[in-house]
């Protein structure tokens, strides 16, 4: 008696186990294909990188991956994708993401770049828009970057020429959760953080920081995260 109540109790741990591993699956393969577009005849890419990457993300219901998978993402479209493990086909998800992280293989190594959505009061885009997150802390440096389809008429040319074009690039810092548009210059950094301007000043001159990147641009907010 005792040996079957064994049994059943492990049949009803397994049952439970297997039902919490599919419930979890269901979380973001509750997908749907991407309707591909032949792109072959235009220019550029409508993708952060035309090649899959590996990577995590976090959907608005809560669910985080646990394993990697290869992720596209769209910055026309403004939509994250990813590969089907089993297919390869290109998927999107039902469920809306809330951030994903990229793990982008450079050299011998990698570097990870993190994008999140629930910035609000921003010019061109809205809650669920997509923006990376270059610095994080007490100020947040974000930056968003949107994708156009580009159409121009060329003179003795059967077909228009097209291409995938930069739109706009534009950086924010979000101090108190107010984001702040900002250039990539010392005297707009400076001025929007209005604070701590003799030890950033240094901080710039000591360590020949070029502001116009994005990795000099990052060491400086992460600095002022710790003063």
């Amino acid at each position: 008696m005792k040996y079957l109540k064994s049994v059943s109790v492990c049949i009803c741990l397994l049952s439970c186990m297997l039902s919490a591993k599919a419930q979890e699956f269901m979380h973001y393969t509750d997908s749907r294909p991407v309707l591909v577009i032949d792109n072959t005849d235009i220019g550029g890419t409508p993708y952060l990188y035309n090649d899959w990457q590996p990577g995590y993300f976090t959907l608005t219901n809560g669910f985080t991956s646990k394993e990697p998978l290869m992720l596209k993402f769209n910055m026309v479209k403004d939509m994250l994708s990813y590969k089907d493990p089993k297919t390869g086909v290109e998927m999107e998800f039902v469920q809306p993401v809330q951030e994903f992280t990229l793990k982008v293989s450079q050299g011998d190594g990698a570097f990870m770049r993190r994008f999140k959505t629930g910035y609000i009061n921003i010019e061109d885009s809205t809650p669920a828009s997509f923006f990376e997150l270059i610095s994080d802390g007490k100020v947040q440096l974000i930056k968003r970057t949107k994708k156009e389809l580009l159409e121009t008429f060329v003179i003795g040319a059967p077909t228009k020429e097209r291409k995938f074009i930069e739109k706009f690039n534009r950086y924010y810092l979000v101090i108190d959760g107010k984001p702040i548009p900002i250039k990539k210059d010392k005297k707009s950094i400076l001025t929007a953080l209005n604070s701590k301007q003799t030890q950033l000043d240094s901080y710039i001159k000591v360590n020949s920081l070029n502001l116009k990147t994005d990795a000099d641009l990052s060491k400086l907010i992460d600095y002022f995260n710790t003063l």
